[in-house]
């Protein structure tokens, strides 16, 4: 059982799967021209305890809203607006998203409640409610950010904020479609709604429906030609889609307007696909000096270099992978198929191979098709060829369930 090529890439690109590829989500401070924080606005020459808000509705007219209640909404929105960066990363296999938890939501949302609680106009509620909603968002609590957008849509059907809460809320819960059906209602109300396009696509991707999740950042790119999380992820998308060099110019895009670990990357992967290894190795360069002790990110760039061929500096990486991290999956197994298949035949030793392959597979729960073929690989090298022939029919038949996409998942 020799090494090929196909193989190579095969259990890289499971090492580089594994917690690598992140898309960007945008969260609390949406990109949108429609009524949102951004439009809520405070009279500075009023005192704290009788300050007036305006609130500027979805038919373009506008309600002013004073006393107490006007004071309590100009407190928690003031809360708001000193919150964390909005933008954060997630896994591209999860439907969810992360909110920094920094800032004092608890205060924000007890000055909508007790707003509220002040001034029950449903031409105003409706906003206090959405508001709420994205304090309890910022806090993680999904189950309240659904009752309070619902409650919000209920009030004003008309208010497209609040289905893009619920929207996030959705898409953390897991729940892909309710999801996508309601950042397409923010889009339908608000068709600007910029933060709705990037999240929508996202969701498409993780259906693989990656024609609309292109579509979704385009769109958002058409609106805002500087947005580089949308850039980011449709880099993604062109990835997935096979289309490197496309890949390649929107990292380089995202990076020109915001240069982050993830998005070299990014980009260093489509460099990779691209089989451009110095350049892809220049990049995670870059990515280790953003985060030098990032296990994974020496995992991918031994991959690199092994298939550029300097097979001493892919050992130093696989290792210093392992020595990060010596009970990732992921560092295991690539440093496993080093040691079972270099074409260097000092660097390759079998038994060590099947010891760290073995270990992959169990913190896999034996469920990674390219970790049990890397056993088989490691048996192959140390000879024992029945136990080689055994791991890999059983890899043959998982694999099925990682290969090209045909349709739409559901």
């Amino acid at each position: 059982m020799k090494p090929d090529l196909a193989k190579t890439r095969f259990i890289a690109r499971v090492i580089a799967s594994l917690g690598s590829f992140a898309l960007a989500f945008e969260a609390i401070g949406a990109e949108s021209p429609g009524p949102d924080f951004s439009t809520l606005s405070r009279d500075s020459r009023t005192s704290s305890s009788s300050r007036e808000v305006t609130i500027r509705l979805p038919d373009g007219s506008s309600v002013r809203v004073g006393g107490k209640a006007g004071a309590l909404i100009a407190e928690g929105f003031s809360l708001l607006q000193g919150r964390a960066t909005s933008s954060v990363m997630v896994p591209i296999s999860q439907s969810a998203i992360g909110i920094h938890r920094v800032k004092p939501y608890d205060k924000a949302i007890s000055s909508f409640t007790a707003a509220l609680q002040a001034n029950r106009d449903r031409n105003i509620a409706f906003f206090i409610y959405s508001l709420r909603a994205a304090a309890y968002l910022g806090k993680g609590q999904l189950d309240k950010v659904l009752v309070d957008s619902s409650e919000s849509i209920q009030l004003n059907p008309k208010y497209a904020p609040a289905y893009y809460y619920r929207g996030i809320a959705y898409s953390r819960t897991g729940n892909t479609d309710k999801s996508i059906s309601d950042y397409t209602a923010a889009i339908q109300l608000d068709p600007r709604y910029v933060g709705a396009y990037l999240n929508r696509g996202v969701e498409y991707s993780n259906k693989r429906n990656y024609k609309l999740a292109l579509r979704d950042a385009t769109m958002a790119i058409g609106l805002n030609p500087k947005y580089a999380d949308a850039y980011h992820n449709r880099g993604i998308y062109y990835s997935k889609t096979g289309e490197f060099d496309k890949a390649i110019a929107d990292y380089s895009k995202a990076i020109q307007f915001n240069p982050r670990s993830m998005t070299f990357h990014g980009r260093a992967t489509a460099y990779e696909d691209a089989e451009k290894f110095e350049k892809a190795i220049a990049d995670y360069d870059r990515v280790i000096r953003f985060a030098t002790k990032d296990a994974n990110d020496y995992a991918v760039r031994g991959s690199a270099y092994f298939k550029k061929g300097n097979y001493k500096a892919a050992l130093s990486d696989f290792e210093k992978a392992v020595q990060l991290s010596p009970n990732s999956a992921s560092a295991l197994s690539g440093l496993a198929w080093f040691r079972a298949t270099c074409p260097n035949a000092s660097l390759r030793n079998g038994k060590e191979a099947i010891r760290m392959s073995m270990r992959a597979c169990e913190l896999m729960g034996w469920k990674e098709p390219g970790a049990i073929s890397t056993l088989a690989a490691a048996y192959a090298e140390a000879g024992d060829f029945n136990q080689a022939v055994k791991y890999q029919i059983q890899a043959s038949n998982m694999a099925s369930e990682y290969g090209p996409v045909l349709k739409e998942e559901h």
